[in-house]
């Protein structure tokens, strides 16, 4: 990693069944993700989630997540 390189996001993974997997927050977004071993290098899965902070709308949101 360069001295100039701006870190946007990250996060620790904990491990599961045989993957790492957690979530990520990225502007005002959260990300699912799964990381497995795939021959010689890894697979990085991510999944969308549900918006987070000011990026939510309470309205919209909470009817996609079953909530009223």
């Amino acid at each position: 990693m360069s001295a100039g390189r701006h870190i946007v996001g990250r996060a620790v993974l904990s491990r599961g069944d045989g993957c790492y997997s957690g979530t990520l927050d990225l502007f005002g977004f959260r990300y699912g993700l799964v990381v497995t071993r795939s021959g010689d290098g890894v697979l990085i899965e991510a999944y969308d989630g549900p918006a987070i902070g000011l990026y939510r709308v309470p309205l919209l949101d909470d009817e996609r997540e079953g909530q009223s």
